[in-house]
């Protein structure tokens, strides 16, 4: 159900009471093969990853079941929560008409104690009914929880619990190599590429058609964009668009496309810059925990107080806060990312363009787009919740959220220049004006100082945006390598560092000023593994591990602790997320640590034994912050705008000839280092656009324009070339009589489509709108030529919906095929 709903699933749930049986996790291994002397031979060999029920972390497991009336069990392994059995039982085979005999046997795993009653862990089932003979059937079984009466309403009203709002989504995506999304990639830079017409374009298209979250979808682009190194030229599209539809009055305040891809930018490219203006201000802010409320019908006046004097001293800590938040942002223009600043120029031109500074009322017009969305849309939600733009790990309690919001209120007024001060809302806030009004000249300043820069970014600033420096840093506490010994124990076995995690790089320090020559580093492409840690390993909470490869036989383990569960998990993801690529992470490992000799989880005496436990190489916390994924992002659109299919052909291509090539090729072989081109196939959408191409004009005139169309691209790279085709290229092509063109015979034809090209380009005087209409009414082959005003070539209207259409099929002929193909466990599989 979570899969086929495009949106997810948003609802209130009840909150029950738990039983300690139903903490059930882990997996057991088991083989079970039918022999021909009428037995059973069933092996447990061994489990993993079972859920600790005490505080030591480790237990006792055995498994118990029973068959044909009698009880069998295995033997006990003592302290671990991964133990290895490898015993097998000899079953016969019982009479069917017989009330024992059952279609499966259920296996219960318990932890044994000593002094109390055993511990329920989990239970599996394996089916006899598809036994074959003398074959073994061997597979990991997940542990289940006791079957129970289902709780009724009634119940969970009784217990008055509450109840936890939850959106859930599940959005499951095959991520092909890199090449198979160019062509789609390149339509989306195309279409925003001036000069723009009214026509429809990929991104045009895309709003109309997505059904997933505006704000993800606006994510998603602005990290597509800024892989491809559009992204000034993405915004100023949308920017554009959205001027058109917008008044002075309200321009960039509504939640359009444009405003969210906007917001979105700034918080993936500007996160340095945020931190570096207001971290320190927001720290002094959380550890002073200061009374700055001046808002009379707020304040709670003790003993001895006077308001008077309460808020004199509130407002003087306020305007503190609020002068240095502000001072800080006005000396902030050299460390803007320069793509900030050069798409604040693009924004201010365009308004600019609309509302001309001359005119009366227009004059702070520039000013009040710049700052309404770097005041209002990027500082001030980010005073107003820190741990959202990861500037404090932790939310802040009622007093101290209560002094960002006042802070977050006066930025919102800087913001907009002063226009909403003497209004009649709020009159609390009237202490601050002045401080507000002595610094809007400042602000305007600062946004003319912020836009002085050139049109083009060279390689250095470039490099800034698309790999960020760092992308998480903190102090953690690294265990001791010594401390592995037996020796150390408690706080004297760790050591508190501070860390920089970057796209290449885990650098840890003693102090924060160290320079780079002094940090300890860890070359991201060398991590094999980034997994938590038992409790009982160390006896110590909130540990996570780093699996590093020294030498190409040789590992190292790195321990590291976190302060809170919270830390931990967001260190867990960030260091994944920039390992995601790397091609020698483990699928197994040891969540435990080898000391005395042995794994403390599965108690292998060799340090170099597989891993014990399953990896978790691709489990991620999604945020702003990740790094660019070109592959995945494209995908993301891919599977968008393909769910709008139908709709993209109705609304745009069904009333013209439609290009189409029939493409020809033997289906090619799989490896591991090549993902092939695949031969796109004649697809349902297809053929409903070619029933539309015949009854849109004459009998065979469409197949010839439509094939010598694609020749005359083939003959244009390879006339008078003695190279063979490209791989792209290299296709059979079929003629209006349904022969296949070799390579040879393309090649001889190129001077006949040479010819053929001159005829075309009579159609470059026809004027622009009678071109639209005679190509509408099949009048034109639909190889005419546009041309702008200053006699550019430009694709003819409808295009680009139509090359998109062609792309999204490829793109689908290629899931398809990649999914009939049988895969190996390859780098390709797990993307």
């Amino acid at each position: 159900m979570l899969a086929s709903s495009v949106k997810g699933i948003e609802e209130w749930y009840p909150l029950q009471p738990v039983d300690r049986d139903d903490e059930i996790q882990g997996e057991i291994e088991m083989s079970v093969c039918l022999l021909e002397e009428g037995y059973i031979k069933l092996q447990i060999l061994q489990a993993r990853g079972l859920a600790a029920k005490d505080t030591s972390g480790t237990f006792d497991p055995f498994v118990k079941f029973s068959y044909g009336g009698q009880v069998y069990k295995t033997e006990i392994v003592k302290k671990t929560r991964f133990p290895r059995w490898n015993q097998t039982f000899s079953l016969p085979v019982l009479d069917p008409t017989s009330e024992e005999c059952k279609d499966s046997i259920e296996l219960v795993v318990w932890d044994w104690d000593r002094l109390g009653q055993n511990d329920f862990m989990g239970l599996a089932r394996i089916s006899l009914e598809s036994l074959v003979v003398g074959k073994a059937h061997t597979a990991w079984y997940r542990l289940r929880p006791r079957l129970k009466r289902q709780t009724s309403k009634s119940d969970l009203v009784n217990h008055e619990l509450g109840s936890l709002r939850l959106m859930i989504l599940v959005r499951e995506d095959t991520i092909l190599p890199s090449r198979y999304y160019k062509p789609l990639l390149d339509l989306m830079v195309e279409s925003v590429m001036p000069p723009w017409t009214d026509y429809a374009n990929v991104v045009s298209i895309f709003q109309e058609t997505m059904v997933a979250d505006r704000t993800e979808m606006a994510t998603i682009m602005v990290k597509l964009y800024l892989g491809q190194g559009k992204i000034v030229e993405f915004l100023d599209y949308l920017n554009v668009i959205d001027l058109k539809q917008s008044e002075k009055a309200t321009l960039f305040r509504g939640n359009s496309f444009a405003t969210k891809a906007n917001d979105q930018f700034m918080k993936v490219v500007g996160s340095m810059y945020l931190r570096r203006v207001l971290k320190n201000v927001l720290d002094t802010v959380f550890e002073e925990k200061k009374n700055t409320e001046i808002d009379p019908t707020k304040i709670e006046l003790h003993s001895g107080q006077n308001m008077a004097t309460v808020l004199e001293n509130n407002t003087a800590t306020l305007a503190t806060y609020l002068h240095r938040t502000i001072t800080m942002i006005l000396q902030s223009v050299k460390h803007c990312p320069p793509i900030m600043r050069l798409a604040f120029k693009k924004l201010r031109q365009r308004v600019e363009e609309k509302f001309p500074p001359e005119n009366e009322g227009n004059g702070n017009v520039g000013y009040l787009a710049i700052s309404g969305f770097l005041f209002l849309r990027f500082f001030a939600p980010a005073i107003l919740a820190p741990r959202l733009f990861f500037l404090r790990d932790n939310h802040a309690d009622k007093k101290t959220a209560r002094t960002l919001t006042l802070i977050a209120k006066a930025i919102q007024n800087i913001g907009n220049l002063g226009s909403q001060l003497g209004s009649g809302k709020e009159e609390f806030m009237r202490p601050l004006h002045p401080l507000i009004k002595d610094n809007v000249s400042k602000v305007k300043e600062f946004l003319d100082e912020l836009v002085v820069i050139g049109d083009r970014l060279d390689s250095v600033e470039v490099s800034y945006y698309r790999a960020p420096l760092v992308i998480r840093e903190g102090w953690l506490y690294k265990r001791k390598r010594s401390s592995l010994a037996p020796g150390l124990i408690g706080a004297v076995a760790w050591q508190k560092r501070h860390f920089w995690l970057s796209r290449t790089s885990l650098q840890y320090s003693k102090s924060t000023t160290d320079d780079m020559n002094s940090r300890h580093t860890l070359n991201a492409s060398r991590i094999c593994a980034v997994e938590m840690v038992d409790q009982a390993a160390f006896q110590t909470p909130n540990v996570f591990q780093v699996v590093y490869q020294v030498a190409s036989t040789k590992l190292d383990y790195f321990y590291f602790m976190a302060k809170d569960i919270n830390e931990q998990q967001q260190w867990l993801s960030a260091l994944r997320k920039v390992c995601l690529a790397n091609r020698e992470m483990f699928s197994a490992f040891h969540p435990g640590s080898h000391r005395h000799g042995k794994w403390s989880c599965c108690l292998k005496t060799l340090k170099s034994a597989a891993g014990c436990s399953k990896a978790h190489a691709g489990v991620i916390l999604g945020d702003f912050q990740d790094p660019l994924d070109s592959e995945a992002e494209a995908q993301t659109v891919f599977s968008q705008l393909w769910s709008g299919f139908e709709k993209i052909r109705r609304r745009f291509c069904s009333e013209r000839p439609f290009p189409m090539l029939e493409l020809r090729s033997p289906l090619p072989t799989i490896d591991e280092s090549s993902f092939p081109i695949p031969s796109p196939t004649v697809t349902s959408g297809e053929k409903k656009r070619k029933a539309s191409r015949q009854t849109s004009a004459p009998p065979g005139s469409v197949e010839k324009g439509r094939h010598l169309t694609r020749l005359r691209s083939l003959g244009s790279m390879t006339a008078g070339s003695p190279e063979p085709l490209s791989e792209d290229d290299s296709l059979d092509m079929i003629d209006e009589n349904g022969h296949v063109f070799s390579e040879q015979k393309m090649r001889t034809m190129s001077s006949e489509v040479s010819i053929e090209s001159t005829a075309s380009a009579q159609l470059k005087t026809v004027a622009e709108g009678d071109v639209m209409s005679q190509l509408v009414q099949g009048e034109l082959p639909t190889t005419a030529i546009r041309h702008d005003s200053k006699g550019n070539e430009t694709s003819p209207p409808l295009a680009i919906s139509e090359r998109l259409l062609d792309e999204l099929e490829k793109l689908r002929n290629a899931h398809d095929m990649y999914k009939s193909v049988p895969r190996r466990n390859s780098v390709l599989e797990s993307l």
